[in-house]
């Protein structure tokens, strides 16, 4: 089609209203045209009828969206083009829609329109993770960029003049500015940006798109070591807290992984030494280490036993967060970022569960969701490994916790070996539970079965008489976790269930011990005699009913043959025809 075919087309459209569509070929004809004169009267034609009626508005709409940057604090710079400066000029063919002239290039921007139509973002996720855009200029890409997904922060970075020429010619469009993220600075000096970085302690972006060349690479590494070297200007988003005892070659290990991470202002690595008595050179070290790396917190606390040790931890407050880690099980780096988001993304529960990568460990298909109440209750006790679970430390200060459940410190055997299921539970049972699926750590340890010697001794605690004493002491605290009655009675019923996989898991571990000890028909009969003394036991209580207890026999003896019939095996058994089948 020759271009004065083109013409007549567009002329056609401008005649009939379809302003979008004689744009769309003014601009094809602008394109197509090889005569200089032609080009020039085609343009002309576009400026008497599309920017020209426009311009005194559009001068107006200038300095009214500068004045909101401004106002908003978005805008970091105050020697700003003026409008005839601008390097593009708009071609409305809507309240929303524009065609863009390149007055410095003599040709249009592009050749189809942009549509500055407003972007709903309200249920858009906003990251944790800020990005910079540096020497982009195109503010419909951008917008586009940061409505799909917001960042924490957002830097303009507009450092030469074609930039900030080009950029600030879309200000000629009414209100434009109100469609920028509140969360976005603008900078048209590089270094004030890198200056502002540091002194306001924002989190260093990992997300860059760059038309320059410049190394940010350098310039965030750079920044990065500076930040560690000093103290910190914001509280931590994580805390990622390691108790230790007599472990102090493996607990300086896990510090300089941790140490690796290239995360400053969001996190803080806190390492409380349990009493430890061996091993004090490499703490030592550690404590060195925390006089150059402001990450880390190192504290020394009282501690005779695991209860001590975990209570110690629970009291920190030191980030938003408190993540939770033992010193031989170590950070897989790569999904840090990843577990950040997590906890951004969701902060409505109370506990988190990361996964550790190892032998001993395994990671579900999908993440788990366990909402506050019974199932959220019951999550929280399941948590038996430490390493992965996070929390809210605020929540462990407001309701008052290390107080409230310390009395059991005395003659309650679940609180002595697993006091932090008790705090989890709490949390849960309140906000609920998420296991994302992430492997966040992974075992330094190895199998555990290979480490054993032998399976003939059993410590009394994992003894069925052992687990029972637990799992009284359970059922003791479930009555102080402000639970329902429904709720208690779940509970009741699933601890219960819990003593047989956990007794069964024993077997697993120490088979000719505990068959020594007693065959597994003896401790079906062993637990079911525990269930009927600990219903009458129950009915002496104020919290439950007869009809509560009734409900409980009745789904206690459902699931109790299921028990029965799953027969413990021999893991050791299972390794060697597992590693036979391998070859």
């Amino acid at each position: 089609m020759s271009v004065e075919n083109i013409l007549q087309y567009a002329f056609d459209k401008f005649d009939e209203g379809n302003y979008d569509e004689a744009m769309k070929a003014f601009v094809a004809a602008h394109v197509a045209s090889d005569n200089p004169g032609q080009k020039a009267d085609i343009f002309g034609v576009v400026y008497e009828n599309f920017i020209h009626p426009n311009e005194e508005e559009f001068r107006e709409a200038y300095y009214e969206n500068i004045n909101t940057l401004t106002e908003k604090g978005i805008l970091k710079d105050t020697e700003l083009p003026g409008y005839d400066e601008c390097s593009l000029m708009m071609v409305p063919v809507s309240d929303t829609l524009y065609y863009i002239w390149n007055k410095a290039e003599n040709r249009f921007y592009s050749g189809h329109h942009y549509d500055f139509s407003v972007k709903v973002t309200e249920n858009v996720y906003r990251s944790i993770d800020s990005i910079i855009i540096d020497d982009f200029s195109d503010l419909k890409m951008i917008l586009d960029e940061t409505s799909k997904q917001l960042y924490r922060q957002e830097y303009i970075i507009l450092d030469n003049i074609r930039a900030k020429c080009e950029f600030f010619s879309f200000m000629m469009i009414p209100k434009v500015a109100e469609q920028i993220d509140q969360a976005t600075c603008i900078f048209l000096d590089r270094k004030k940006f890198l200056d502002y970085l540091y002194e306001t302690g924002n989190y260093i972006p990992r997300t860059i798109k760059t038309a320059s060349n410049y190394d940010y690479a350098k310039e965030m590494s750079d920044l990065h070591i500076r930040r560690i070297s000093e103290d910190k200007k914001r509280t931590p988003f994580v805390a990622i807290t390691m108790p230790t005892f007599n472990r102090g070659k493996k607990a300086l290990e896990n510090v300089k992984r941790l140490q690796a991470l290239l995360y400053d202002e969001e996190v803080a690595f806190v390492i409380c030494n349990n009493s430890s008595t061996e091993e004090t050179e490499y703490y030592d070290e550690i404590e060195k280490l925390s006089h150059s790396d402001s990450r880390i917190k190192y504290f020394i606390k009282p501690s005779k036993c695991f209860m001590d040790s975990a209570e110690n931890v629970f009291r920190f407050n030191e980030a938003k967060y408190t993540l939770f880690c033992s010193d031989e099980d170590f950070i897989i780096g790569e999904n840090f970022g990843y577990a950040l988001e997590e906890l951004n993304r969701r902060p409505q529960f109370g506990v988190y569960c990361f996964g550790v990568r190892g032998e001993n460990y395994y990671l579900d298909d999908k993440p788990i969701e366990k909402p506050p109440g019974s199932f959220g209750l019951q999550g929280g006790f399941g948590c038996n490994y430490m390493t992965g679970t996070c929390i809210k430390p605020e929540e462990i200060e407001k309701n008052d916790l290390i107080n409230r459940y310390s009395k059991y410190r005395e003659n309650n055997e679940y609180y002595y070996h697993y006091t932090h299921c008790v705090y989890l539970a709490y949390l849960a049972h309140k906000g609920g539970l998420w296991s994302p699926n992430i492997p966040l750590f992974y075992d330094s340890v190895g199998n555990d079965l290979e480490k054993e010697e032998t399976d003939d001794e059993v410590r009394e605690h994992i003894r069925v008489e052992g687990r029972i004493k637990e799992s009284d002491g359970q059922v003791e605290i479930l009555q102080d976790m402000d639970a329902n009655k429904d709720e208690a009675l779940d509970c009741v019923l699933g601890i219960m269930i819990n003593l047989y996989m956990r007794v069964r898991v024993a077997y697993g571990f120490y088979y000719k011990g505990m068959s020594k000890l007693h065959s597994w028909d003896e401790v079906c009969e062993i637990i079911d005699n525990y269930f009927y003394a600990l219903l009458k036991r129950l009915g002496s209580s104020t919290f439950f009913d007869n009809e509560d207890l009734v409900a409980l026999y009745i789904n206690y003896e459902k699931r109790k043959e299921n028990e029965h019939n799953d027969i413990p095996v021999d893991y050791r058994d299972v390794m060697k025809e597992y590693k036979g089948l391998q070859g």
